[in-house]
């Protein structure tokens, strides 16, 4: 081994255990037999979690993180999985695989890898159509514009990022067929999730677009556009799919979309440079998600 190749050896940096240490604290809550408002608690914690580090690491002052942070959970969504009355667990997922799907973006290492995979494999427990999830992010994340020199190179990282979650949902088809163990339906249990109203496709759909201003930010403007953010594009649309595929509520698929749109914002090209940028879009996402709530009746809903 050439002493290039021990250095860089060295150097290379293997998951950090708070990356998905924060979802999977909030299911050992539900598991262990929490009580149902520690394990919501437990939940909106990890969520908030994962937030915070996304923003930290995109430079913005504490002052901005906190105004950033209220903003998001003042969205209607975000307020109503804290209060109760709709399952964190979506948004949870969501955070989880739009923060790991930016990194793998950004940079494209083993330790980046296995966390894309693992919160590929996680989504799967925290969502009824978690399988739909990792069905659509996979292809897309594995067909990242590269160099044939690259793609050849990291061959075996990416079958690394396919092996984790097929792995997961090997598992949990064993698991459902043999005691018909759904993770999912177990953890809205634990927090004793209301019923879903399910909304219309039409207005899901509308929903999405009006409240991911920072999303849109990241995909459409030149100046903010990088490959992170298209890939947290890509999360959104699939918790979308997967919201419309499991007869979703509109309040989990808002709170799933506030929590893509902190990923979003963090994704930007010098994020912290943008700070009333980052901070118009959060007001007026949680703006636009109360008008919608207060416009459910009219759907039927």
């Amino acid at each position: 081994m050439s002493i290039a190749e021990a250095t860089a050896r060295a150097n290379t940096r293997w998951p950090e255990l708070p990356s998905l240490a924060a979802p999977i604290a909030a299911m050992a809550l539900a598991f262990l037999g929490a009580p149902p408002i520690a394990v919501r608690m437990g939940a909106i914690a990890a969520l908030a979690f994962m937030m915070l580090r996304d923003l930290n690491a995109a430079r913005f002052s504490p002052a901005t993180i906190a105004a950033l942070m209220i903003l998001t959970f003042a969205q209607a969504g975000l307020f109503f999985c804290a209060s109760g009355d709709a399952s964190p667990w979506p948004a949870l997922a969501a955070s989880t695989v739009a923060s790991s799907a930016s990194s793998f973006a950004a940079r494209r290492n083993p330790r980046n890898v296995i966390l894309l995979g693992g919160s590929l494999a996680i989504v799967q427990m925290l969502h009824v159509a978690g399988g739909v999830i990792a069905a659509i992010m996979l292809p897309v994340c594995a067909g990242l514009p590269r160099s044939i020199r690259e793609a050849q190179r990291t061959a075996g990282l990416y079958a690394l990022l396919i092996f984790i979650p097929a792995m997961m949902a090997v598992l949990l088809a064993y698991l459902h067929h043999a005691i018909g163990f759904e993770p999912s339906g177990f953890l809205d249990a634990s927090i004793a999730a209301p019923a879903p109203s399910h909304s219309n496709l039409i207005f899901m759909i509308t929903a999405v677009a009006l409240c991911a201003p920072a999303i849109w930010l990241a995909v459409s403007v030149k100046s903010l556009r990088r490959i992170p953010g298209f890939l947290v594009g890509a999360t959104a649309g699939a918790m979308t799919i997967a919201a419309i595929a499991a007869a979703s509520d509109i309040k989990t698929l808002l709170a799933a979309i506030a929590s893509c749109s902190v990923a979003a914002i963090a994704s930007w090209r010098r994020a912290a440079k943008h700070t009333q940028l980052a901070l118009a879009a959060g007001a007026l996402a949680a703006i636009v998600s109360w008008l919608l709530i207060a416009a459910l009746p009219l759907f039927g809903d």
